[in-house]
């Protein structure tokens, strides 16, 4: 009975789980919160934080007692030569010792602990280091799915009037009132637009089979959603200033470069521990016997504890080579820290700028775009009073077209310029969440907005 309550919450789970993929696939947050589930970079990421955790414990074991047992037993066969020959004689030993120490005075093996501790701290930095990157694919991901789904939409809305004005010139010249080369022309630009929107199936597949393949989730979901409006667009969250100082203070690869530092300094002091000395409690229990010509079925007993230090003297050398590699590689981890903090700086800045163009540039396109819309629509009255010919809609038509996958373009660069920069943050850090939320409000929002063609 309570395995069948179990099938039964399993498959009522797995049923309530699908639903919810389904529901929330096209959610920036939920795909990335399902892609931490398959992503093999986070796996890398944590099975290594598990391997760092251990070596805490490796390096607090050299602190705890230590406790051995060892057991010998031989065969004695001797033969002695004398006067009056050779005498054999044939005997057993047997030794049994059992020994146990603990650690007074180890500072090496101290500062073990502490280098087992920061490297734990460094994987778990490694961690979300990953997730962030991961965070970044798949918000890629979800934007070209987006972007893919409102250029063929585009193309598409181009076709029809093409395949007319294509019709409408085949039959004209048929009557003898066209030309030849508008015929060829018309129907190159229904060829034209055929490829386009083969391109933009193709394209739109690719992206949807890239974000499947990231997340494993479905992605008809996307189907309900449009790309969102410009003007609807997510602003950054914080200015150039609290984005740089944010990220200063909370970037997983700067803090994973901090740690760094902080291990060469731990292995700096290990390696100058190794001038000190140390001092251990010793105790140990031995039991034997050993049987030979002059000692026959004697058994020892010795109990012994007491106090061993051990003074390094001279070690070819070594310490001081330990201590120059040690200083080495701290100024190494400096350099590495200084030269990641002012990449990511010039990253920042850079995409600042990328950002306020590109938002400058959407803006005079918008315009474009809605001039373009309104001399489409003059040109239609025109058609329908016999005052223009579907050729000349067909024109206005792909005019307005091209202004409007140029400011899908441009929303796309501008959305993952500012996706770029929040990627230096953690992936849980309130501010990127804001930020996706946003994004997600200006989907729906677009969604739920009538068609403007």
């Amino acid at each position: 009975m309570l395995h069948l309550r179990l099938l039964i919450l399993g498959l009522t789970g797995s049923a309530v789980f699908g639903l919810s993929s389904g529901a929330y696939a096209a959610e920036p947050l939920s795909a990335w919160r399902a892609a931490l589930a398959v992503d093999p970079t986070v796996q890398v990421a944590l099975a290594g934080r598990d391997a760092a955790l251990e070596n805490i414990g490796i390096a607090r074991s050299r602190l705890l007692p230590q406790v051995t047992l060892q057991t010998t037993e031989q065969q004695l066969d001797q033969t002695t030569m004398g006067a009056f020959g050779p005498t054999r004689f044939e005997g057993r030993s047997r030794n049994s010792s059992l020994s146990a120490r603990q650690a007074l005075l180890r500072v090496r093996d101290r500062r073990g602990v502490d280098l087992g501790l920061a490297q734990a701290e460094h994987a778990e930095h490694k961690v979300r280091s990953a997730q962030a990157e991961l965070w970044v694919r798949v918000m890629t991901a979800w934007l070209d799915v987006l972007g893919a789904q409102r250029m063929l939409a585009i193309h598409q809305g181009v076709l029809p009037t093409v395949r007319v004005a294509a019709q409408q010139e085949r039959t004209r010249f048929e009557r003898g009132d066209g030309t030849r080369d508008a015929v060829i022309e018309a129907e190159a630009q229904l060829v034209n637009a055929q490829a386009q929107v083969s391109d933009a199936k193709a394209e739109l597949e690719s992206r949807r089979k890239a974000f499947a393949l990231l997340t494993r989730l479905p992605v008809e979901p996307f189907e309900r959603y449009a790309f969102p409006a410009p003007q609807a667009l997510p602003d950054m969250p914080l200015d150039i200033g609290g984005l740089t100082a944010r990220v200063q203070d909370t970037n997983p690869e700067v803090l994973a470069a901090r740690q760094v530092e902080r291990m060469a300094e731990l292995r700096l002091a290990q390696a100058s521990a190794d001038h000190l000395p140390t001092v251990d409690l010793i105790a140990s229990a031995t039991e034997a016997q050993n049987d030979s010509t002059n000692n026959l079925g004697t058994r020892y007993r010795n109990r012994q504890i007491g106090v061993q230090i051990s003074i390094p003297i001279y070690q070819g050398g070594g310490v001081r080579a330990s201590e120059r590699q040690a200083i080495a590689g701290q100024a190494s981890a400096l350099a590495e820290r200084l030269a990641l903090e002012q990449r990511i700086q010039l990253q920042i800045d850079a995409d600042w700028q990328s950002m306020l163009g590109a938002r400058e540039r959407a803006t005079g396109v918008r315009g474009l775009v809605a001039a373009s819309a309104e001399a489409r629509k003059a040109v239609d009255i025109g058609v329908k009073h016999g005052m223009r010919t579907l050729g000349d809609a067909t024109t206005a038509h792909l005019n307005q077209s091209r202004r409007e996958m140029e400011l899908t373009q441009l929303t796309v660069s501008y959305l993952k310029t500012q996706m770029r920069m929040l990627g230096f943050l953690p992936a849980n850090d309130p501010t990127v969440e804001r930020w996706a939320g946003a994004l997600w409000g200006s989907v729906q929002a677009g969604a739920s907005a009538p068609a403007s063609r």
